[in-house]
């Protein structure tokens, strides 16, 4: 059963850096684990200090997109930094900023365009497009980024990346690669395209993968050519449909989860209708996880879930509309 924990009127935003989960709202962003939020620290930042080494006076970061890197000695926030303009229009102003221990403020670093986790370090790429580690070690950058065989090599958002550094993510354009899914082991440069001829026909693109708890590879969903939803996993060399997955209607969003512990979960949602997960017991049936609603409210707006290294769920639901935030957080134990 999932548990509020906190609420807030502000957008609550749940991110993962390597297992860790963090949650971020208004003025402070903290550990989720154990049904606690630990190592508060505020959003409180500073632009790059002058060539006098003078730092600007602090601002709060406003609109925090992503948290990645390593926690927490090594942990980088993308958000608005300010405003900018372009003649007399004022647009928001975005940058990366790295948390600095010593001063307890983050610290706008206006050479790097981001910074991503990658096996056990941080990887960050400069705005001229050069890489390099931010994490104290000079080993050698990871092939697959040096030969860079995906153009512009995607945006952070639509690849995964395992703790020990293996890649997956989706090719859709490429002189050197056929379009589809494809596994790049960590630091290596020759990938294998997933082959999913064991499914169904499917309807078109709609398929998203992502790794699977052991002892799956990985778990894909989308539609068949059908039209029906489906949910399915890797094992032994073949694809294997999981049980038809619990939906309200063909117009609801999907997601399949899966917990490092080696559970599976689907939520079902609905923009301000139904929102509903469940959890796949003993790989036969969809059992649903009762989640207490705010009084009077039944319709959410949106949600987050993540899932940490120890099976915990974290849950963020939106109550709020477009005028007014109205978000819980919510826990549960896998």
């Amino acid at each position: 059963m999932f548990t509020a924990i906190a609420s807030s009127r502000q957008p609550i935003r749940l991110h993962q850096l390597q297992g860790t989960i963090i949650a971020s709202t208004g003025p402070y962003i903290a550990r989720a684990q154990g049904g606690q939020l630990l190592e508060q620290r505020k959003t409180e930042a500073v632009a790059a200090p002058d060539d006098q080494g003078v730092f600007s006076p602090p601002f709060d970061l406003k609109d925090i997109r992503t948290i990645d890197g390593r926690w927490p000695d090594c942990a980088w926030i993308s958000a608005q930094v300010g405003w900018a303009f372009s003649g007399r229009t004022p647009y928001p102003r975005e940058g990366m900023l790295r948390w600095d221990e010593g001063r307890g403020q983050w610290v706008e670093q206006p050479g790097i365009a981001w910074a991503r986790g990658w096996a056990d370090g941080v990887l960050a790429a400069a705005v001229d497009g050069k890489l390099r580690w931010v994490d104290g070690t000079d080993r050698p950058i990871p092939l697959l980024f040096v030969e860079r065989p995906v153009p512009d090599f995607l945006s952070l958002s639509s690849y995964r990346v395992k703790k020990d550094g293996d890649t997956l993510f989706e090719i859709q354009r490429s002189p050197h690669f056929a379009p589809g899914w494809w596994l790049f082991p960590r630091g290596g440069s020759e990938g294998e395209r997933l082959d999913f001829q064991s499914l169904p026909e499917l309807a078109g693109s709609s398929l998203f993968v992502n790794f699977g708890p052991s002892p799956y590879d990985w778990i894909a969903q989308g539609t068949l050519a059908s039209g029906e939803p489906f949910g399915a996993y890797h094992l032994e060399g073949r694809w294997h449909m999981l049980p038809q997955m619990p939906l309200s209607s063909k117009w609801v969003q999907r997601e399949l989860v899966a917990s490092p512990l080696g559970g599976l979960y689907v939520v079902s949602f609905e923009r301000f209708g139904s929102l509903s997960i469940c959890r796949l017991v003993e790989g036969q049936v969809w059992e649903p996880i009762s989640i207490f609603f705010y009084p009077n409210r039944c319709f959410p707006s949106d949600y987050q879930l993540r899932i940490g290294e120890e099976g915990e769920l974290w849950l963020a639901i939106d109550f709020g509309d477009l005028k007014q935030n109205d978000v819980v957080l919510y826990h549960a134990r896998g």
